[in-house]
């Protein structure tokens, strides 16, 4: 006898009701803008990771004497050019914070901080570019030295930010390309063409 099978029924196919399209909601009213209070600054600093507050030197709202700042950039210019300290430069105190490439010292008193200079700049030399800015406390001077050592020709620029108390440097801060060998000083010239010289 021959058995003949039959597939089972199809389950019933689910009837999915069509649902209506939602309704679209009127627009909520606009309220009037409520005035915003300026916040209120918080020292974040004691947060891991937080940036360091700017810190903003003490001013009277006034800039240096213009005339004083001259003289004493002066002055500061033909003491980087002779070697030779002039009178009336720093105050006995002054403090000088020196920075180059790689490196940082400071020292407090004219001996110490004429020192550190007489160290890396031993002998004479010129500073054939200078600009001098008024700050509140001081001012600032950005220059370009050349001078000749051991047999080569050398090069740098800085910038001198210098505060001025009872008509004397109290305390500057240098920072300093490094000095250039005239190699140094050819290289750079070859590979960059600068934008502005100055």
């Amino acid at each position: 006898m021959t058995a003949t099978l039959t597939p089972p029924p199809a389950p019933p196919v689910a009837v999915v009701p069509v649902v209506p399209a939602v309704p679209v909601v009127p627009a909520v009213p606009v309220v009037p803008a409520v005035p915003v209070v300026p916040a209120v600054p918080v020292d974040q600093s004691a947060r891991p990771g937080a940036p360091t507050p700017l810190t903003v030197a003490p001013t009277t709202g006034v800039v240096t004497d213009a005339t004083t700042a001259r003289e004493l950039a002066e002055r500061m210019i033909g003491w980087l050019e002779t070697g030779d300290l002039p009178d009336r430069l720093f105050s006995s105190d002054v403090f000088t914070d020196f920075t180059m490439p790689l490196w940082r010292i400071q020292a407090a008193g004219i001996p110490d901080s004429v020192a550190i200079r007489t160290a890396g700049h031993p002998g004479p030399g010129l500073v054939p570019w200078s600009r001098l800015d008024l700050t509140s406390t001081g001012f600032a001077l950005e220059i370009e030295e050349t001078w000749d050592q051991d047999g080569d020709s050398w090069y740098c620029r800085e910038l001198i930010r210098a505060d001025v108390t009872d008509g004397l440097i109290s305390a500057i801060s240098v920072y300093c390309t490094g000095d250039w060998s005239s190699a140094r000083v050819a290289l750079h010239k070859s590979s960059i063409t600068l934008i502005r010289e100055h």
